[in-house]
């Protein structure tokens, strides 16, 4: 395996043009997906040896201790170093291919109360124009669910 990951690295590097971060990224992953290799088949063992089943048991064991986000960037690291392999005719099929990406959790947007919003568009209190204004602003957000970019967008002259 420290073979075939050396050479992949070396590909990243001189034919992919990776950025460093991008290259010590793919290390760090590949070196633990090689260490985990280790403990189940042996050190000396050979990347085609490796099985989608023995895959799909190191994104279990990562499961415990990483986030879904972190998890799918590792197996696109090990899905590379496969796809670069059978590409240099070193490995017959990849076994990388079967292995589906774990889906990512989705964030609930956060949103205010009433109490919440009530007191975010009350807040300018301060007498003059440019306290009219910041209130006109805040009750368009609120009252037409507007994203901040949407409302810089508008054009008085449009209305």
């Amino acid at each position: 395996m420290e073979t075939a990951i050396a050479s992949f690295l070396r590909h990243l590097e001189t034919e992919r043009n990776a950025s460093h971060h991008t290259r010590e990224a793919y290390r760090s992953d590949l070196e633990q997906f090689r260490q985990f290799v280790g403990e189940e088949l042996g050190p000396a063992a050979a990347p085609g040896a490796v099985t989608h089943l023995l895959i799909r048991r190191w994104l279990a064991r990562l499961h415990r201790s990483h986030q879904k986000s972190s998890i799918g960037r590792k197996l696109a690291a090990v899905r590379a170093l496969f796809k670069y392999l059978v590409r240099t005719g070193s490995l017959a099929r990849n076994p990388a291919e079967l292995v589906s990406t774990p889906k990512r959790e989705k964030k609930v947007p956060y949103h205010l109360n009433i109490d919440e919003a009530t007191t975010l568009v009350e807040a300018p209190r301060a007498p003059g124009l440019l306290s009219l204004r910041d209130r006109a602003i805040l009750e368009t957000l609120y009252s037409c669910g507007l994203r901040v970019s949407e409302l810089t967008g508008l054009d008085v002259g449009g209305l």
